[in-house]
């Protein structure tokens, strides 16, 4: 498993639905499309779990996901990816 953070560059928002731009440089060199990312979605330790995000987009330097516009995600979120074997 990988495990960094990320850090929200952009937020576009269209009807009920937001789309995050997150900077990862050391996991999006990494990821290929249809592979889920687990993101801790709250403040501290609440909630423990992350929850799955199949990114969209995937950059050099970040991907992109998205999401419901009622969700919020701090600005600095952890995000993990398993490693295939």
């Amino acid at each position: 498993m990988i495990q960094t953070g990320a850090e929200i560059e952009a937020r576009e928002t269209s009807g009920a639905v937001q789309i995050l731009h997150l900077r990862a440089p050391e996991l999006a060199t990494r990821l290929s499309p249809g592979q889920a990312v687990l993101i801790q979605t709250g403040w501290g330790d609440v909630p423990y779990l992350r929850r799955t995000f199949y990114p969209i987009a995937i950059q050099e330097a970040g991907f992109s996901i998205r999401l419901p516009f009622r969700d919020f995600l701090r600005p600095k979120v952890e995000c993990v990816r398993r490693l295939a074997h």
